[in-house]
């Protein structure tokens, strides 16, 4: 028989629930002062009056339908040992997998119903260790991925989630007044409301910790591996985790302790390595001698990006924060950080053109993280083969798609960063992505470390290789005929485009490489308007045959899952003369007609005179030339020939993507 958790606990003897430590619960359920059904009695009382009622927190997505039933085959068992949460009500964030009646959505419309096979990892072990499944907690749709400045706690199925220390609504829009963090922000809001005894959040980025921050709550966000990312709707494998959401350090220690385990299905949790008991090393006098840094230097305040933008009155509360940890032993290093957007390094991001309609930067680029995109479509697809169910929604695509068909109620905020990660292949083989995970030594060390399923992913990946390989021959074909083909459409059928992303520019830095443009329409032979949200170089190698070729980033109406421009460029084959000036001709009117469709100070549509065929016969292109056209205020950097670049090529298809722009 199981020893009682902590045979010397005494509980309160009036235990208010709501406002009770999950320590204090456990210690009322081993003693008899509560059982779990009055306790789940009690949270669903209060999600009643103040989620659904009053104040309306809107924190819970969905009960669970079996709470009640679960928490009276629990009432005669007390937490011990083995069961330390036995009877203990936990809300889970709506992004990790239960294989009961709830759906598991992410927030999101096109997964509304959606339900999946079995238990993530992470629930089997909270099962296992008698907590009750109270229900799921309402979130930022799709882990706070899906758009660009999308407010923290909104999703298209549940709605905006409130603060509860101001659960005021502003404007037209019901933005919060102030904000619930995201994107676990039900997760976080339920706690912080007393209606569940703790939650189970994730983060990628910042999403335990944000949210933690801004309703007065203790998280711990655990190294990737510490906890098994099975059964997670994922956002990105290498920096996706679970952690717990509680009132106190000591809660999040107990929760730890059940949570932090092993897991076959999650292959970062092998070499795992975690103490026997995380409440062990908990004591008053645990920060002594702690170093903990602060990125803020008085001697450097031109660096100083975090501290130096705070109002003077949240200065005081810092500084008044910093003089506790001080006295209470703590070793403050003060040293400046990086500015956010060098974090990663060159390389690390991609532009993506923010057109969410409610956003006050609409128009301008935005630049998350090349990582995050990437593994944002190879793991999401994954998830919706392997766990989901009840649904027709297959692939990152499908959702997409649904999404636009139902624009009035999906797509609120827009979904740009959908649409940019759409358009990637889906198999983690691009050098972007590569290059992105090696500027993370541990990260890079292996570019697949830890993906999940990964036997069957690396088989399909295999075969994409030898089709990508083909498809590099039917590109090399084209070439001979002297004239790169423009080619908008289904990048998974254009070869040349493959071919393009797949040979970078020796000596040019990523960060370079990189490239915005907005607002851009192209249209050739019977195409639909293609929007395109950024543009990204990937060059090929300077020191053979080629020059650049850009590889648009797109967001808007797609012609296809991959939009791509290939460079328009002739060249000399020996005698070979060109054959098919024709051609070049035709795509340079093309080009003005879409030229012809951008605003100013964008390019206008007489900078692009009708093309000088003669000329280019005369004159090959020398791809190391380059030159820079001044127009409409702006500069375009671009690849010309030598002889005819007044003339001829640097008014072809070179301001097809806007490439790179310089004041």
């Amino acid at each position: 028989m199981d020893q009682p958790i902590r045979g010397d606990a005494k509980a309160p003897a009036a235990l208010t629930p709501e406002h009770a430590p999950l320590s204090e619960i456990i210690d009322a359920l081993a003693g008899g002062q509560l059982t779990a059904t009055a306790l789940t009695k009690s949270y669903l009382a209060r999600i009643q009056a103040y989620d659904r009622n009053g104040p309306a927190l809107n924190s819970v997505r969905a009960i669970n339908p079996d709470a009640l039933t679960i928490a009276g085959e629990i009432d005669h068992i007390k937490p011990s040992v083995g069961r330390p949460l036995a009877g203990v009500p936990i809300l889970l964030k709506d992004n990790i997998a239960t294989g009961d009646k709830q759906p598991t959505t992410a927030g999101s419309l096109a997964l509304e119903g959606a339900r999946a096979r079995d238990d993530a990892t992470l629930v089997k072990l909270l099962r296992d260790a008698g907590a009750v499944i109270l229900g799921k907690a309402n979130l930022t749709e799709f882990a706070n991925m899906l758009a660009v400045d999308m407010p923290s706690g909104y999703s298209s199925l549940g709605g905006q989630v409130k603060n509860p220390y101001a659960p005021n609504l502003t404007g037209e829009h019901g933005i919060p007044v102030l904000q619930p963090g995201g994107s676990s922000s039900g997760s976080a809001v339920a706690v912080a409301a007393g209606l569940c005894a703790a939650s189970i959040g994730t983060e990628t980025s910042g999403s335990l910790l944000f949210p933690a921050s801004l309703n007065g709550l203790v998280t711990v966000k655990p190294t990737v591996g510490l906890l098994s990312r099975a059964g997670i709707l994922p956002l990105a494998h290498s920096q996706d985790t679970a952690g717990p959401m509680t009132r106190t350090v000591r809660d999040a220690a107990l929760l730890l302790n059940v949570l932090a385990a092993r897991d076959p299905l999650d292959p970062a949790t092998q070499k795992q390595r975690r103490p026997a008991d995380y409440t062990a090393g908990l004591s008053t006098d645990a920060i002594k001698g702690a170093r903990i840094g602060v990125p803020s230097d008085a001697n450097d305040p031109l660096n100083d990006c975090f501290y130096g933008k705070l109002l003077p009155d949240r200065v005081k509360v810092m500084s008044e924060t910093i003089k506790v940890l001080e006295d209470l032993g703590a070793i403050i290093v003060r040293a400046n950080m990086p500015t956010p957007g060098w974090i990663g390094g060159p390389g690390t991001t991609m532009a993506v053109l923010n057109r969410n309609p409610l956003s006050a930067h609409k128009g301008t680029i935005a630049r998350p993280p090349v990582v995050f995109l990437y593994e944002l479509k190879h793991d999401l697809n994954l998830y919706l083969r392997d766990w989901a169910t009840d649904t027709e929604i297959k692939t990152i695509a499908d959702i997409v798609a649904f999404n636009e068909a139902n624009a009035g109620k999906a797509l609120r905020f827009g979904q740009d960063f959908f649409l940019a990660a759409d358009m990637t292949r889906g198999d983690l083989s691009e050098r972007e992505y590569k290059s992105a995970r090696a500027m993370d030594p541990a990260l890079g060390q292996d570019a697949r470390h830890g993906c999940l399923h990964e036997p069957a992913q690396a088989r399909r990946g295999a075969v994409r290789r030898r089709d990508g390989r083909r498809d590099c021959r039917q590109g090399r074909l084209s070439q001979r005929h002297g004239v790169r083909r423009l080619h908008l459409g289904d990048g998974r059928r254009q070869g040349h485009a493959r071919l393009s992303a797949r040979r970078h520019l020796r000596g040019e830095s990523l960060e370079r490489a990189q490239a915005t443009a907005a607002g851009l329409c192209v249209r050739t032979g019977n195409a639909r308007p293609q929007a395109a949200a950024g543009a990204q170089f990937t060059a090929r190698s300077a020191a053979v045959k080629a020059s650049r070729s850009v590889r648009a980033v797109s967001s808007g109406a797609h012609v296809g899952r991959s939009a791509s421009c290939s460079i328009t460029r002739a060249r000399s084959c020996g005698s070979r003369k060109l054959a098919q000036t024709s051609r070049v001709s035709r795509m340079a009117a093309a080009t003005r007609r879409a030229l012809a469709d951008l605003p100013a100070p964008w390019i206008a549509a007489q900078t692009v005179p009708r093309m000088n065929s003669a000329a280019l016969r005369r004159k090959p292109v020398n791809p190391s030339w380059r030159m820079r056209v001044r127009c409409s205020g702006a500069r375009l950097a671009m690849n010309s020939s030598p002889a005819t670049a007044s003339r001829a090529m640097p008014r072809m298809t070179k301001f097809i993507a806007a490439a790179y722009w310089s004041p």
